[in-house]
């Protein structure tokens, strides 16, 4: 999907492309916020949930991997993943640039569980994934409007994650 309205295809279109008509979806990386809202916004995220139902593969690498799940750890708030990104970047000194957090955020819902893409790293702010990742687990499994466990899942740069009937397996590399 493109940012512009005016090159986003009509629903009709976006539902004989991914409903109808794909054996396979797979979203790449990039700004999983972003990506999250535009898909609520045109309606995308209910043609792809259709098109689970039908068989479609869903997967997916980065943010391509965590949309699927109940909710996901994301850098999209750091500057460089902003619009206009070297714009802001020139306005912000070095120090104001390591000034951000990862944050949690609602996902597709497919996988009931927390994912953690590229567990095993440190963000551009210096502070490490999985530290943040323990921090943010913990905040649900106090968070008196949680009605379940929030189950985590860390996921390296080297690792594969498929899900099929209710079963999880990893493979990785790392």
């Amino acid at each position: 999907m493109v940012a512009k309205n005016s090159t986003t295809p009509s629903f009709p279109e976006m539902r004989r492309i991914i409903v109808e008509w794909a054996d396979l979806i797979v979203v790449s990386g990039g700004n999983s916020l972003f990506a999250m809202l535009r898909w609520r916004t045109t309606g995308l995220d209910q043609l792809i949930k259709e098109a689970a139902l039908k068989g479609t593969v869903l997967c997916g690498g980065s943010a391509g991997c965590g949309c699927w799940f109940d909710s996901m750890q994301t850098d999209s708030l750091k500057p460089e993943a902003c619009k206009l990104s070297e714009k802001v970047l020139a306005e912000l000194s070095p120090e104001q640039r390591l000034d951000w957090s990862f944050v949690r955020i609602s996902c597709m819902g497919f996988i009931n569980a927390f994912c953690v893409p590229h567990i095993d790293t440190v963000g551009t702010n210096n502070v490490a994934r999985v530290d943040i990742a323990k921090k943010m687990l913990l905040e649900a499994h106090f968070d008196p409007s949680c009605e379940a466990p929030v189950f985590g899942l860390g996921v390296d740069e080297k690792a594969v994650v498929a899900y099929e009937e209710g079963k999880i397996t990893i493979i990785s590399a790392g």
